[in-house]
């Protein structure tokens, strides 16, 4: 997305020059509010917001204020304190050499303790990982630094329940093995 505006805190501003396509895919909560406003964001996907409010007849203002307000993330990072520690993971050289960072990211996030904090930059932001950290009871907050550059804080959430690891077997022959008789 071709977003410059920010915030002091980090959060990128979205713009009435921004994609109606590029807002939906990358942008937790904007769809729903899209949705609501009436603006098709598949058969739109390619119109700045400016020209989708202005083909549904959405005031402007109105758009970005909404859409600025659903996608502002609701929790900081926790701070360094007493007992807090945050743990530096840097992926973007691993990413750019073509090497898999996950199975560094997984080690980082195990020894983590209870109040610690994983800060993960990274090169894009890492939507899929925020599913596989969320079953393991972590929460995040996500901070867009610049082209090519972000940083993700993983920590631990009482209200972000573990998910029980799957009990299904991995692969189909795995399965064969166990039902044929």
């Amino acid at each position: 997305m071709a977003r410059t505006s920010s915030s002091d805190e980090g959060f990128q501003v979205i713009r009435a020059e921004d994609a109606v396509g590029e807002i939906a895919r990358h942008r937790a909560g904007a769809l729903e509010v899209m949705k609501r406003m009436g603006i098709n964001h598949c058969c739109g996907a390619q119109l700045t917001l400016n020209e989708a409010a202005a083909a549904t007849g959405v005031p402007l203002e109105e758009l970005l204020a909404a859409l600025n307000e659903s996608a502002r993330p609701n929790v900081q990072p926790r701070a360094a304190g007493a007992g807090t520690r945050h743990v530096e993971l840097d992926v973007r050289d691993d990413l750019r050499s073509g090497r898999e960072p996950l199975a560094k990211i997984m080690a980082a996030a195990k020894a983590l303790g209870k109040e610690d904090v994983l800060v993960l930059r990274a090169p894009f932001e890492p939507i899929p990982l925020y599913k596989v950290l969320a079953t393991r009871g972590f929460a995040h907050w996500t901070e867009h630094r610049g082209a090519d550059d972000w940083s993700v804080f993983f920590y631990r959430d009482a209200s972000v329940a573990p998910t029980p690891p799957c009990r299904r077997p991995r692969h189909p022959c795995h399965l064969h093995r166990h039902t044929r008789r």
